[in-house]
């Protein structure tokens, strides 16, 4: 049996079912089939009491002007959005940076930085 949720009540990812939700789609349908608001979810992890992940990495790229923009955010501009921290800010900046690196240092680069990439997903799809 299920809740029915009030239109007041944010839909947060626990709301949403299993199969949906972004991890698992990485997971079972590949990253392609995710949006660029869902990937950024998974370098998130969490959203807020008021506001699910998916929701507020849309928000922020919707703020930032999309990928593009984020790829231009500095600290400052992250931590003054509402929801975003220091710990998130950080997160994505280091992202950020570890994108920019094969680009920046050569291809060469470009095999151990989709290592990387890799680990750090399958870190996050396993319970700990």
């Amino acid at each position: 049996m299920t809740t029915a949720l009030r239109p007041s009540t944010p839909l947060m990812l626990a709301d949403v079912p299993a199969a949906e939700r972004p991890r698992e789609r990485l997971q079972h349908a590949g990253a392609a089939a995710l949006s660029n608001a869902e990937l950024l979810a998974i370098l998130l992890r969490t959203g807020t009491a008021a506001e699910s992940v998916v929701s507020l990495a849309g928000r922020l790229l919707a703020t930032l002007g999309g990928l593009e923009g984020l790829a231009k955010a500095r600290f400052e501009d992250l931590t003054a959005l509402h929801g975003f921290g220091e710990a998130k800010a950080a997160q994505l900046l280091a992202a950020q940076q570890a994108l920019l690196a094969p680009a920046r240092y050569g291809a060469g680069l470009a095999a151990m930085w989709a290592v990387m990439v890799l680990l750090l997903v399958d870190m996050s799809l396993k319970p700990f």
